[in-house]
């Protein structure tokens, strides 16, 4: 395994009231995050999230308890570990491993009359460590930016207190917003908690307000910065060979080191300077001559998806807009059920484009078994090679032997 320093890991945090295209919308990854930590997917009847294609989802549920939590992975070179004895249906807590220490994600949700005894047990484990703790505990505290506090806000207080906890929520944008008998309700009931160690490590905190079309919570976006996550030792390529121009790597080396650089070595001594200025060679000549290999975040792309769901959810997003700024008497009268109707209608049409998508996919299938695309898909795999390099007589190797020779 090796460390990899990170700019910036991008963490998406949002309670998605178990609609589905939420839980969809999360998925598609629009935020380009690397870690989500959500709270009441969508999980059908199987009580957990459906998988994805290159992302890992750590969750607990069953269908006598649903996954009311979760933490999900974008980044599929970075390395996580769910801690299984501290974890349950609704706290999901991975440990990832940083530099020399471990840093641990917590993903929480606390119905609105649960113990929260459980939760300060689990948190109080953590004390001194790398900790964050991101969810919706329905708890309402000034401390951060709601506009009251009541008992179980005073609860959750004290418990981050003990733990040498602090707040990350900045602001006073609430996270909690819907329009019910005639008035809104707004609240901050969404939190992020962090232990003194990441404290400074945390950068960008913010509540993206537009988003509030399918899901009453809105999402939460923050950054954890200057951090060497540890990343699975899948491959060590920086570089795609098979794009790169070789003529131009030539030229770009031997004009910045010659042969009689590699002459001029009368001591062994000398030779950790002609390496080191061999290797940033290499990789100057690399960076202008070929493209690096794309690695990380995983960007999953819905079949059934178009430009005109794009312009419902746009008309729905300016709706939402236009309520919070409205007169009550023509948000009653007027914003509020056009609004309701074109979340209903932009929901069907998500449901029958995907009816339609999947009709298409068998239609287009032909003669054959069910298994005849799979193996098509097989067949035209590329298998895994070698990365190639110029050779010492200027050809192109074709294997690991042929580039160490």
């Amino acid at each position: 395994n090796a460390f990899c320093v990170l700019g910036a890991v991008g963490c998406l945090q949002w309670n998605l009231r178990r609609c589905r295209a939420a839980t969809e919308e999360v998925f598609r990854n629009k935020f380009s995050v690397g870690i989500a930590l959500v709270q009441e997917p969508y999980t059908g009847t199987r009580g957990v999230i459906k998988g994805a294609g290159g992302v890992r989802i750590f969750q607990i549920g069953s269908e006598v308890r649903v996954s009311k939590a979760a933490v999900i992975v974008f980044d599929d070179s970075i390395s996580g570990t769910l801690l299984s004895d501290c974890s349950d249906p609704n706290n999901v807590f991975v440990e990832f491993m940083v530099a020399d220490r471990r840093l641990v994600i917590a993903s929480c949700y606390s119905e609105p009359d649960g113990d929260l005894a459980p939760l300060g047990t689990r948190i109080s484990r953590f004390v001194g460590e790398s900790f964050i703790l991101g969810g919706d505990l329905n708890a309402r505290n000034i401390w951060w930016g709601d506009r009251r506090t009541n008992e179980r806000g005073m609860m959750v207080y004290d418990m981050v207190s003990s733990g040498d906890m602090h707040i990350l929520n900045t602001g006073n944008a609430p996270t909690f917003e819907v329009f019910r008998a005639g008035v809104w309700c707004r609240s901050r009931v969404d939190v992020t908690f962090c232990t003194r160690d990441v404290i400074d490590k945390i950068e960008e905190w913010r509540v993206i307000e537009d988003e509030c079309d399918l899901s009453d919570h809105k999402p939460i976006c923050f950054k954890i910065s200057g951090s060497q996550f540890l990343r699975s030792p899948s491959s060590t390529r920086r570089y795609d060979t098979r794009s790169a121009d070789w003529e131009k790597f030539e030229i770009c080396t031997l004009r910045n080191v010659s042969v009689e650089f590699f002459l001029r070595v009368n001591e062994v001594s000398e030779l950790e300077e002609i390496i080191e200025r061999w290797m940033s060679c290499i990789e100057v000549s690399c960076d202008e001559s070929m493209r690096k290999v794309r690695k990380g975040i995983v960007r999953l792309k819905n079949k059934w998806w178009t430009e005109a769901l794009a312009g419902m959810r746009h008309s729905i997003r300016r709706l939402a807009r236009r309520l919070r700024s409205a007169p009550a008497w023509m948000v009653n009268d007027v914003l509020f059920p056009e609004y309701l109707k074109a979340k209903e209608e932009y929901k069907e049409e998500i449901r029958k484009a995907k009816i339609s998508s999947w009709k298409k996919f068998c239609s287009e299938q032909g003669g054959g078994t069910v298994w005849r695309a799979i193996h098509g898909v097989l067949c035209k795999a590329r298998r895994s090679t070698f990365p190639s390099t110029l050779n010492v007589n200027g050809m192109i190797a074709g294997s690991g032997r042929e580039t160490a020779v």
